[in-house]
């Protein structure tokens, strides 16, 4: 009887497997010789993950072995298993070359353009099967609607890629598993043509499970084919946090990076530097109704320009405010009002800044509600409505409202009841944007990016904790698992998670079946082989 190989595997771990190897390199190495060199060698997913002597090292040892014939000997040890899998994919010197996904990518397709099976001896190797989760979600920094067909949206996986949904969220299809990076930090549309979109890539908030980027990508069909733009593929874009699109003028753009921010008038095509800040570059936002506006929050500072970001006002010096440095910033304009604008800082488990004149002065308008808790400097939103100046949302772990312009805030999400009757919405908010017909009468929809995906509220004015939160996590696979585990007869697979615990597949339960108890940070799972019911 031919058995079947049960195999679980995400998409990032897929890229990791097509950049490991000699599928990374200028030129492929001829695999019947034992005269491979080191530098064929040098391939793999982060250049500065590992850099120790350690793992240099033990990937000589590694080579030695192979033109030797011995086998590998595997450490058992968790801490030692994971430097030794980083070893398999990093060069002698400890690092891994620009471009190596996508030259994997380019020989991986070509090999799978000439294949021919063999006596079937390849066991199903280029089929596979996706068995999700399809239910869960997973860390999302962006979020991008249509705007002439709102049912149309696009998100962004921190290392999960780009999906598109034409229904609303009903259900999400990948729209490029192998662009060459897949940890997607924001997306925006050309004001004039929806079908040109921009990723960034490299999620630079400083996260432990941060993925580095590889620049800065465009499609001109909807987000079908993505391209890598070739002036962003060095490593000053290598962590581009957030991009902004002008509201009138096409392929007008600016990109957040970990360094400076970056301004492009060509489409992407090429970028300069346009402003060197005190502390990365985190968000930046340009007023909808005129170009000139713009707002920049850094890790430790906030900016204003009035004229469209040829020169820049610091507004956390002391001077326009009580804000010297205070730590990140998240800016926001209000639609309605030109001269009414927001800061969301992660000082004092956080606080609302508001100025009404233009940027002139500012005044603090809450602290002490605690909404950032102590992880402001990782998650930390706010939005403002389009039609009422007063009507605030700010997001740290959980979601806060505001009507008085920030003054009073009352906590309208608990991020324990995700996935637990009566539904809530997830921790850790990154993203916070409306519908795009939203009027604050017939239509009052927003969409909220957290680490369990995407959930939104049909009504922002009487969502509350537990009561009118809906989870369009609907075949959307970007979870984000560090192990996982499967009986030998695939009867159960377990694994965990990044903040959304341990989780559980039975294959009668389908893809958005899988099982869920409770949100926060998974690790490693097991399964027992004699009894899988242990797990």
């Amino acid at each position: 009887m031919k058995t079947t190989t049960r195999l679980i595997i995400s998409g990032l771990a897929v890229a990791a497997l097509l950049t490991a190897g000699w599928l990374g390199f200028d030129e492929q190495p001829n695999l019947t010789s034992n005269n491979i060199t080191s530098d064929q060698l040098a391939a793999g997913q982060t250049p500065d993950l590992v850099r120790s002597q350690d793992v240099i090292d033990a990937k000589i040892q590694r080579k030695e072995n192979k033109l030797a014939g011995k086998k590998a000997d595997t450490p058992k040890n968790p801490a030692d298993r994971a430097a030794w899998e980083v070893a398999q994919r990093v060069g002698d010197d400890g690092t891994i070359p620009d471009g190596a996904l996508m030259r994997a990518k380019d020989q991986f397709d070509q090999l799978a353009k000439n294949y021919v099976p063999v006596n079937d001896k390849d066991n199903g190797i280029q089929s596979w099967d996706w068995l999700g989760p399809g239910n869960i979600g997973g860390r999302i920094r962006a979020i991008a609607i249509h705007p002439d067909d709102p049912s149309t949206m696009w998100i962004g996986g921190v290392a999960g890629g780009i999906w598109k949904t034409t229904n609303g969220g009903g259900s999400w299809s990948p729209m490029s598993d192998f662009i060459a990076n897949l940890a997607v930090t924001f997306l925006v549309l050309d004001p004039n043509d929806p079908d040109i979109l921009y990723a960034s890539t490299g999620e630079g908030f400083g996260n432990a499970d941060q993925l580095r980027g590889a620049g800065i990508f465009k499609s001109t069909d909807g987000g079908v084919n993505w391209n890598q733009l070739a002036d962003t593929a060095n490593s000053t874009f290598y962590w581009v946090n957030r991009l902004a699109h002008h509201p009138t003028e096409s392929g007008h753009l600016f990109a957040a990076t970990d360094g400076d921010l970056y301004e492009s008038v060509d489409g992407g095509a090429t970028w300069t530097s346009n402003f060197n800040p005190f502390g990365d570059c985190l968000d930046v936002r340009i007023h909808p109704s005129d170009g000139d506006l713009m707002l920049l929050g850094t890790s430790t500072n906030a900016y204003f320009s009035d004229d469209g970001g040829s020169s820049w006002t610091r507004i956390t010096d002391g001077t326009n405010s009580t804000l010297t440095s205070p730590g990140r910033c998240e800016v926001a304009f209000a639609f309605s009002d030109t001269d009414v604008f927001f800061l969301s800082v992660d000082t004092n488990g956080g606080e609302i800044w508001r100025s009404t004149d233009g940027g002139g002065s500012w005044s603090m308008r809450t602290t002490g509600d605690n909404y950032l808790n102590t992880q402001g400097w990782y998650d930390n939103a706010i939005w403002v409505s389009p039609v009422d100046p007063d009507f605030v949302i700010v997001g740290g772990i959980d979601l806060w409202r505001s009507t008085d312009g920030g003054s009073t805030l009352t906590k309208i999400s608990t991020w324990r009841n995700y996935h637990i009757s009566p539904f809530s919405a997830h921790a850790d908010q990154h993203i916070i944007i409306h519908h795009p017909d939203f009027d604050g009468s017939t239509n009052k929809q927003v969409f909220f990016g957290n680490d369990g995906g995407i959930q939104t509220a049909v009504d922002v004015e009487t969502v509350s904790n537990t009561s009118g939160w809906s989870n369009l996590a609907n075949n959307l696979g970007i979870t984000q698992f560090f192990r996982g585990a499967a009986a030998p007869d695939g009867s159960v697979i377990v694994g965990g998670a990044q903040d959304n615990d341990h989780l559980r597949y039975r294959p009668g339960d389908g893809v958005q079946g899988w099982y869920q108890a409770e949100t926060g940070d998974g690790g490693y799972a097991a399964v027992n082989f004699d009894d899988p019911s242990i797990i």
